[in-house]
């Protein structure tokens, strides 16, 4: 996040100053800090974050999993002035600085790669696994990112496959509820120009909230995500990336909070509240089932030094 970096880099820099008062006999390669240089595209190229004039909040995998974010509902608490409600998987609430982008017409921007994803029903439970990072931009972006960045955009950068060297990662944890996930990636490198990265997570969760009706309890979560990347560098000027995303998500249904008072006489609205409930009034289970597959390429072609063309 933009002001967790500039909170650091001040806090290193009088650590810094400190050291060379009290040890100058010290060569400055002995006791040199490397600060991170974060790197964006929020303005359409690459930028050093400090250098942005916006207001943008960076999350990379290494954060997200610092965090325990499994999704962007889980990075949202973490986000300043973001609150992210995924009431379920096609009616989420977002409120950015205190807009609400709830109704038929978007208000915040949603961006994987660079390329739009529709509503924000879409994003809102996309797995963010093998991720490089996620830039949230406080709007209005308008201009960056068109009309239906009102409130602010949001862009989900994935991992691109690397031409540097073979490489992979697995991980799986567990926890209460039946809870376990597990992910993994790996790098292959083809050939010189030519390098495929596969990725994949698998989800899974028992319901917390007890259901009084004939489904399974509610919260429960079944998400399978995958993902290959394809990189491809013929020369210096020219590189093309392809990505295959799929994501398969069954849930058991969301708890609600009823604004109404039971009419029986209780003023508690988040007391329990008596249900007459029988096989015959809920014929089929609560949940959603979500089938996602999506395809997206960039090319660009460096001109010169100064300009680039790009294609989405």
């Amino acid at each position: 996040m933009k002001h967790s970096y500039l909170t650091a880099t001040a806090i290193a820099a009088l650590g810094l100053s400190g050291q060379l008062s009290a040890h100058a006999q010290e060569t400055s390669a002995e006791k040199a800090r490397h600060l991170e240089v974060v790197t964006v595209t929020t303005q359409k190229q690459q930028q050093a974050l400090i250098d942005v004039p916006i207001n943008v909040s960076v999350a990379d995998q290494a954060l997200i999993d610092l965090l325990a974010a499994d999704d962007f509902e889980d990075l949202g608490n973490f986000v300043p002035g973001l609150q992210v409600q995924a009431q379920s998987l096609n009616a989420p609430s977002y409120s950015l600085r205190g807009v609400v982008s709830d109704g038929g017409t978007p208000r915040v921007a949603m961006f994987q790669n660079g390329v739009a994803i529709g509503n924000v029903g879409f994003a809102t439970n996309l797995a963010i696994y093998d991720m490089e990072r996620v830039e949230v931009v406080k709007g209005p972006q308008a201009t960056l990112f068109g009309q239906g960045a009102l409130v602010g955009g949001v862009n989900f950068i994935q991992n691109r496959a690397s031409l540097s060297g073979n490489s992979g990662k697995a991980s799986i944890e567990g926890g209460d509820y039946s809870f376990v996930r597990a992910e993994g990636h790996y790098n292959y490198v083809i050939n010189d120009t030519l390098a495929l990265r596969v990725a994949g997570q698998l989800k899974n969760m028992d319901g917390y909230v007890p259901n009084t009706a004939n489904s399974p309890d509610l919260m429960g979560q079944d998400t399978l995500a995958l993902r290959t990347a394809l990189h491809w560098e013929p020369s210096p000027q020219l590189r093309a990336d392809l990505f295959v995303n799929y994501q398969d998500d069954d849930s058991t249904g969301t708890q609600f909070t009823s604004g109404f008072f039971e009419v029986n006489g209780k003023v508690d609205p988040y007391g329990a509240t008596a249900m007459n409930v029988n096989d015959d009034q809920v014929r089929s289970k609560l949940g959603n089932d979500r089938e996602l597959f999506y395809v997206t390429a960039n090319v660009e072609y460096d001109l010169n030094d100064d300009w680039s063309l790009t294609s989405l």
